[in-house]
């Protein structure tokens, strides 16, 4: 699931503005500008990610202590964080296990190409499914 969201994001990016003028990463930001935070470019950056763009759920099982806080954030982070970050990551957890008890899925694509819209869209998905009895 973290692996999923680290590489379909569906806030692919999040606008805030600053109450003040700052200052970020030597950069002076004016209490009237907006700052982008790209969460999908951050989840596929190289410094953070080993093989950033690959589908590789084990990289969950270690130790994340080399990565920066908000390396890998798709529900916001902080006080704005997304209100329904729980009950969405409850959700997906209950509809997959209750999907994979019945369907057997194929793949028939190796590449998805993601459209960004108010959301991030997955494109075109193929997939065969099997009902299991």
């Amino acid at each position: 699931m973290d692996e999923a969201l680290r590489l379909y994001p569906p806030a692919y990016a999040i606008y805030r503005e600053p109450v003040t003028e700052t200052t970020l990463g030597g950069y002076a930001v004016p209490a009237d500008a907006t700052v982008m935070l790209p969460a999908y470019q951050i989840h596929h950056d190289e410094r953070w990610w080993d093989a950033p763009d690959e589908f590789r759920p084990e990289r969950w099982l270690g130790s994340s202590d080399d990565r920066p806080e908000y390396a890998y954030f798709p529900f916001g982070g902080g006080p704005r964080h997304c209100i329904g970050m729980r009950f969405a990551r409850m959700e997906l957890q209950l509809a997959l296990a209750t999907i994979l008890q019945r369907i057997r899925f194929e793949r028939v694509t190796e590449t998805l190409e993601p459209d960004a819209k108010v959301t991030l869209d997955p494109g075109t998905v193929l997939v065969r499914t099997e009902t299991r009895e």
